[in-house]
């Protein structure tokens, strides 16, 4: 009962078998030899102690490896599936950060994911762009510089143009609860724990 579960309690259980048997036995030995026999005479039992010791520090720590390399497995396996899933809904994915419980069930407890609305407009054009850097393999020359000034209000300007298509990307909230219910229906993961930006 009082034997510890695991690879050692089959160790353990023969040293004292050995141990009981020993003890039964060794009345007789002595009475035929006269001589006192002792079991650490026989087995160096500390020795045996600290291997048993030793080998269980290992066996945990390879528990522990395995265990945590379970788990980055399967976070990269979820991510993967998530921004696939969630590409095919028609937005790109800049980040994906889960944490998944270290548990035998390994549920996913909350999501954060950073994403953006695929502009289609900007899609085609890059797509045309790509197509012509492919087709145009001509190293072109350049004959000269000309001196741009820039002013502080152009400076602005492109400022303001850069945040308005940041705006213009983000998601409206009414899609991020869209999103939100997806992501929870699929993961089996409460709405509360995911977090759209």
């Amino acid at each position: 009962m009082i034997l510890p579960e695991g690879n050692s309690k089959k160790y353990i259980k023969v040293v004292i078998g050995v141990y009981v048997l020993f003890t039964i036995v060794s009345p007789v030995i002595t009475k035929n030899t006269r001589k006192t026999v002792q079991v650490s005479d026989i087995l160096d039992l500390d020795k045996y102690i600290e291997e048993t010791e030793e080998s269980m520090k290992v066996q945990n720590t390879i528990q522990d490896n395995n265990q945590s390399s379970i788990l980055e497995v399967y976070s990269s396996g979820i991510k993967d599936d998530m921004k696939a899933k969630i590409e095919a809904k028609g937005y790109k994915v800049n980040d994906i950060a889960i944490e998944v419980a270290n548990d035998e069930s390994y549920s996913i407890t909350s999501i954060v994911v950073e994403v953006e609305e695929i502009d289609s407009e900007s899609e085609e054009e890059t797509n045309t762009q790509a197509e012509e850097n492919i087709t145009s393999n001509k190293v072109e020359e350049v004959e000269s510089v000309n001196k741009v000034e820039v002013s502080i209000t152009e400076k602005n300007a492109n400022t303001n143009s850069e945040e308005s298509k940041d705006n213009k990307n983000k998601l409206p909230n009414s899609k991020k609860k869209e999103l939100k219910e997806y992501l929870s229906g699929v993961y089996e993961v409460q709405e509360e724990s995911i977090t759209i930006n």
